[in-house]
């Protein structure tokens, strides 16, 4: 394994250990600085795969999944853990993972029509939005929680709006491929 596909592997393991520190220790102050501690150095792990991987041509197909994959596990998972929690709204979490699922669910039927749906502007800031408001919100009732509460609305509001530009982007292939179909 090469080392910007050992970094997005190391998002999906370091998820539970982020968990089970909130769990356990998380009404300490201690706990709460080493769990954002974890997530913002695997945060940063989704910058550095990717650079790495195009900087020293290791781009795969193995590479972008366990990217995407990671991705989604870290983003999910402690959303899911934080609305356990009571510290996020259920709602947000749902409309950001389902969008995760539309989202991915349409690149890899894309890929299958040898189609590529390109990662859009909107899309990487959300995510940059997304990763800044959870490690303000693992960091606990500290004057930045307030602020990582405002960046997750906007993250929401993001993440519907960048999941509506790939449908949009994927309707003409949705409406191709449909076409193709129904004349079989």
């Amino acid at each position: 394994m090469n080392l910007p596909n050992a970094l997005s592997t190391s998002r999906a393991f370091v998820l539970p250990v982020i968990l089970l520190i909130l769990y356990f220790w998380g009404s300490t102050r201690t706990a709460r600085i080493a769990a954002d501690a974890l997530f913002i150095g695997a945060a940063l792990t989704d910058f550095l795969d990717g650079y790495l991987a195009r900087k020293q041509h290791l781009v795969s197909d193995l590479g972008v999944f366990l990217d995407l994959t990671a991705d989604k596990t870290l983003v999910g998972g402690i959303l899911i853990g934080l609305v356990a929690f009571h510290e996020v709204a259920a709602w947000i979490a749902i409309v950001i993972v389902v969008r995760e699922f539309i989202v991915t669910g349409l690149r890899s039927y894309a890929a299958a029509c040898g189609w590529v749906i390109a990662a859009r502007a909107g899309g990487k800031l959300k995510t940059v939005v997304t990763l800044l408001a959870l490690a303000g919100l693992i960091a606990g009732n500290t004057p930045v929680h307030t602020l990582a509460t405002v960046f997750l609305w906007l993250a929401a509001v993001l993440t519907v709006l960048s999941g509506a530009q790939y449908c949009f982007d994927a309707a003409p292939m949705l409406m191709k491929r449909s076409v193709v179909i129904e004349k079989k």
